[in-house]
Protein backbone atom coordinates (compact mmCIF):
# COMPACT_ATOMS: atom_id res chain seq x y z
CA UNK A 1 0.00 0.00 0.00
CA UNK A 2 1.10 3.73 -0.84
CA UNK A 3 1.89 5.86 1.60
CA UNK A 4 -1.49 7.95 0.66
CA UNK A 5 -4.18 4.53 0.91
CA UNK A 6 -2.53 4.23 4.73
CA UNK A 7 -3.23 7.80 5.64
CA UNK A 8 -6.46 7.58 4.12
CA UNK A 9 -7.81 4.70 5.28
CA UNK A 10 -6.30 5.71 8.75
CA UNK A 11 -8.07 9.46 8.54
CA UNK A 12 -11.15 8.71 10.00
CA UNK A 13 -9.17 8.09 13.43
CA UNK A 14 -8.75 11.71 13.32
CA UNK A 15 -12.55 12.85 13.84
CA UNK A 16 -12.99 9.73 16.57
CA UNK A 17 -10.29 11.01 18.65
CA UNK A 18 -10.97 15.06 18.53
CA UNK A 19 -14.68 14.75 18.69
CA UNK A 20 -15.56 16.53 21.93
CA UNK A 21 -17.37 14.27 24.10
CA UNK A 22 -20.90 15.38 23.75
CA UNK A 23 -20.22 14.79 19.99
CA UNK A 24 -19.25 11.21 20.60
CA UNK A 25 -22.48 8.93 18.95
CA UNK A 26 -23.77 11.79 16.28
CA UNK A 27 -24.15 11.00 13.12
CA UNK A 28 -20.13 12.29 11.74
CA UNK A 29 -18.69 10.45 14.65
CA UNK A 30 -20.62 7.05 14.04
CA UNK A 31 -19.87 7.79 10.17
CA UNK A 32 -16.44 8.17 10.85
CA UNK A 33 -16.33 5.06 12.87
CA UNK A 34 -17.54 2.78 10.21
CA UNK A 35 -15.53 4.70 7.73
CA UNK A 36 -12.60 3.24 9.92
CA UNK A 37 -13.66 -0.13 10.59
CA UNK A 38 -14.33 -0.95 6.81
CA UNK A 39 -11.31 0.84 5.07
CA UNK A 40 -9.32 -1.30 7.29
CA UNK A 41 -11.08 -4.75 6.42
CA UNK A 42 -10.83 -3.68 3.08
CA UNK A 43 -7.02 -2.79 3.34
CA UNK A 44 -5.88 -5.97 5.62
CA UNK A 45 -8.13 -8.17 3.03
CA UNK A 46 -6.09 -10.44 1.05
CA UNK A 47 -6.10 -9.29 -2.60
CA UNK A 48 -7.90 -12.01 -3.43
CA UNK A 49 -11.07 -12.01 -1.85
CA UNK A 50 -12.01 -9.23 -4.44
CA UNK A 51 -15.80 -10.26 -3.89
CA UNK A 52 -15.69 -9.49 -0.04
CA UNK A 53 -14.04 -5.88 -0.71
CA UNK A 54 -16.88 -5.45 -3.24
CA UNK A 55 -19.27 -6.49 -0.83
CA UNK A 56 -17.19 -4.47 2.01
CA UNK A 57 -17.68 -1.43 -0.47
CA UNK A 58 -20.88 -1.45 -0.94
CA UNK A 59 -21.97 -1.46 2.45
CA UNK A 60 -19.94 1.25 3.06
CA UNK A 61 -21.66 3.32 0.27
CA UNK A 62 -25.22 2.36 1.56
CA UNK A 63 -24.37 3.33 5.19
CA UNK A 64 -22.74 6.13 4.14
CA UNK A 65 -26.19 7.51 2.23
CA UNK A 66 -27.92 6.85 5.75
CA UNK A 67 -25.53 8.73 7.64
CA UNK A 68 -25.85 11.73 5.24
CA UNK A 69 -29.54 11.66 4.70
CA UNK A 70 -30.04 11.57 8.58
CA UNK A 71 -27.32 14.50 8.75
CA UNK A 72 -28.99 16.56 6.38
CA UNK A 73 -32.60 15.90 6.95
CA UNK A 74 -31.83 17.14 10.57
CA UNK A 75 -29.64 20.24 9.81
CA UNK A 76 -31.59 21.18 6.81
CA UNK A 77 -35.11 20.63 9.15
CA UNK A 78 -36.74 18.34 6.05
CA UNK A 79 -40.14 17.31 6.29
CA UNK A 80 -39.83 13.53 7.43
CA UNK A 81 -42.25 12.35 4.80
CA UNK A 82 -40.25 14.00 2.15
CA UNK A 83 -36.92 12.58 3.85
CA UNK A 84 -38.34 9.24 4.05
CA UNK A 85 -39.55 9.13 0.36
CA UNK A 86 -36.25 10.78 -0.83
CA UNK A 87 -34.27 7.94 0.73
CA UNK A 88 -36.69 5.00 -0.35
CA UNK A 89 -35.78 6.13 -4.27
CA UNK A 90 -32.49 6.81 -4.03
CA UNK A 91 -32.42 3.92 -2.06
CA UNK A 92 -34.34 1.60 -4.18
CA UNK A 93 -32.28 2.50 -7.20
CA UNK A 94 -29.13 1.75 -6.20
CA UNK A 95 -30.55 -1.46 -5.02
CA UNK A 96 -32.24 -1.74 -8.71
CA UNK A 97 -28.14 -0.73 -10.16
CA UNK A 98 -26.54 -3.24 -7.41
CA UNK A 99 -28.17 -6.19 -8.77
CA UNK A 100 -28.22 -5.53 -12.30
CA UNK A 101 -24.30 -5.20 -12.20
CA UNK A 102 -24.08 -8.42 -9.94
CA UNK A 103 -23.36 -8.68 -5.74
CA UNK A 104 -19.43 -9.46 -6.80
CA UNK A 105 -18.78 -6.46 -8.20
CA UNK A 106 -18.73 -2.26 -7.38
CA UNK A 107 -21.93 -0.97 -7.59
CA UNK A 108 -20.20 2.70 -9.00
CA UNK A 109 -23.04 3.31 -10.90
CA UNK A 110 -25.65 3.61 -7.67
CA UNK A 111 -22.88 5.26 -6.14
CA UNK A 112 -22.92 7.96 -9.07
CA UNK A 113 -26.47 7.85 -7.93
CA UNK A 114 -25.53 8.57 -4.26
CA UNK A 115 -22.79 11.20 -4.85
CA UNK A 116 -24.67 13.48 -7.35
CA UNK A 117 -27.47 13.74 -4.30
CA UNK A 118 -24.81 14.82 -1.93
CA UNK A 119 -23.68 17.34 -4.03
CA UNK A 120 -26.89 18.46 -4.45
CA UNK A 121 -27.70 18.21 -0.22
CA UNK A 122 -24.46 20.12 0.04
CA UNK A 123 -25.34 23.05 -2.37
CA UNK A 124 -29.04 23.33 -0.71
CA UNK A 125 -26.93 23.38 2.49
CA UNK A 126 -24.92 26.45 1.37
CA UNK A 127 -28.42 27.77 0.17
CA UNK A 128 -29.84 27.07 3.61
CA UNK A 129 -27.03 29.15 5.32
CA UNK A 130 -27.26 32.16 3.30
CA UNK A 131 -31.04 32.26 3.47
CA UNK A 132 -30.70 31.79 7.14
CA UNK A 133 -27.71 34.39 7.44
CA UNK A 134 -27.71 33.47 11.40
CA UNK A 135 -23.70 32.78 11.14
CA UNK A 136 -21.43 36.17 11.74
CA UNK A 137 -18.55 33.68 11.14
CA UNK A 138 -18.43 30.67 8.63
CA UNK A 139 -15.40 28.79 10.18
CA UNK A 140 -17.10 28.60 13.73
CA UNK A 141 -20.43 27.03 11.70
CA UNK A 142 -19.84 23.05 12.13
CA UNK A 143 -22.47 22.35 9.80
CA UNK A 144 -20.79 25.14 6.87
CA UNK A 145 -17.33 22.81 7.78
CA UNK A 146 -18.93 19.26 7.38
CA UNK A 147 -21.36 20.46 4.52
CA UNK A 148 -17.45 21.80 2.70
CA UNK A 149 -16.15 18.70 3.68
CA UNK A 150 -19.01 16.74 1.64
CA UNK A 151 -19.34 18.96 -1.04
CA UNK A 152 -15.59 18.75 -1.94
CA UNK A 153 -14.93 14.65 -1.32
CA UNK A 154 -18.48 13.84 -3.26
CA UNK A 155 -17.28 16.14 -6.09
CA UNK A 156 -14.28 14.42 -6.59
CA UNK A 157 -15.37 10.88 -6.19
CA UNK A 158 -18.19 11.92 -8.90
CA UNK A 159 -15.44 13.23 -11.10
CA UNK A 160 -13.51 9.82 -10.84
CA UNK A 161 -16.71 7.99 -11.72
CA UNK A 162 -17.61 10.35 -14.67
CA UNK A 163 -14.17 9.95 -16.42
CA UNK A 164 -14.47 6.01 -15.50
CA UNK A 165 -17.61 6.55 -17.46
CA UNK A 166 -16.35 7.99 -20.31
CA UNK A 167 -13.43 6.47 -20.76
CA UNK A 168 -14.03 2.63 -19.29
CA UNK A 169 -10.47 2.35 -18.76
CA UNK A 170 -9.68 0.38 -15.32
CA UNK A 171 -6.63 1.84 -14.85
CA UNK A 172 -7.49 5.33 -15.14
CA UNK A 173 -9.75 4.74 -12.55
CA UNK A 174 -7.61 3.75 -10.07
CA UNK A 175 -5.17 5.61 -10.98
CA UNK A 176 -7.16 8.80 -10.10
CA UNK A 177 -8.54 7.00 -7.36
CA UNK A 178 -5.15 7.31 -5.69
CA UNK A 179 -4.06 10.76 -6.40
CA UNK A 180 -7.78 12.62 -6.37
CA UNK A 181 -10.03 10.31 -3.91
CA UNK A 182 -7.80 9.03 -1.00
CA UNK A 183 -6.31 12.85 -0.44
CA UNK A 184 -9.96 14.19 -0.39
CA UNK A 185 -10.92 11.37 1.86
CA UNK A 186 -7.97 12.20 4.30
CA UNK A 187 -9.27 16.15 3.56
CA UNK A 188 -12.87 15.37 4.54
CA UNK A 189 -12.16 13.77 7.77
CA UNK A 190 -9.84 16.10 9.07
CA UNK A 191 -12.43 18.73 8.20
CA UNK A 192 -15.43 16.77 10.03
CA UNK A 193 -12.75 16.19 13.11
CA UNK A 194 -12.59 20.27 13.16
CA UNK A 195 -16.47 20.37 12.74
CA UNK A 196 -16.56 17.51 15.30
CA UNK A 197 -14.85 19.86 17.82
CA UNK A 198 -16.55 22.75 17.86
CA UNK A 199 -20.47 21.77 18.91
CA UNK A 200 -23.11 19.28 18.99
CA UNK A 201 -23.70 17.99 14.81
Amino acid sequence: MSPITIISALSPVVPLLAAKKVNRGTVLWVYALIGLILNLTISLAPISWITFKSLCANFFILAEFLCFCIFYRKQLEVNVKLGRALFSILTIIYLLLFFQSGYKHFNATGASVFYLSYISFALAGFVYIMKRAVIKRLETSPFFIANAAILIYTSSVFFVFLTYFIFRDDMLRSHLWHIVVEPMNAFKYLLFALALRLKDN
